[in-house]
């Protein structure tokens, strides 16, 4: 680096950090508006994202919770089957040890077997 003028490679680096702000604040005070106004555009497009971002964020949630309502109005479809189907196996296995309980072709016993049909 010696043939370029630089003795060494932290020189170089400091020089060009210092070119760099150099130049920057060259560019704030030649432009000030110009630079106000890519700092607001900035500002802009970032708001202009996130707003976009939460527009898509809302219209999911609300299709996730329309899904949402309708497997719930299932599920409690569902449910009730369940339950009516139970409570139908629990009256079948009462009215089975009814008659079981009863000796065949009594009074008693055909009672029970009409109550079991009905």
């Amino acid at each position: 680096m010696a043939g370029i003028g630089v003795k060494n490679a932290d020189t170089m680096s400091i020089n060009s950090n210092t070119i760099a702000t150099n130049v920057n604040a060259a560019a704030v005070r030649a432009h000030p508006i110009g630079f106000i106004i890519g700092i607001l555009a900035a500002v802009v497009g970032a708001v202009v994202a996130i707003t976009s971002a939460i527009a898509d964020n809302t219209s999911e949630l609300e299709k996730n919770e329309k899904i949402l309502n309708g497997l719930t109005s299932h599920y409690n479809e569902l449910n009730n089957s369940v339950q009516s189907l139970q409570d139908s196996w629990t009256k079948l296995n009462d009215a089975n040890k009814t008659l079981e309980n009863l000796e065949k072709n009594t009074t008693e016993w055909k009672k029970a077997v009409v109550e079991v049909n009905e």
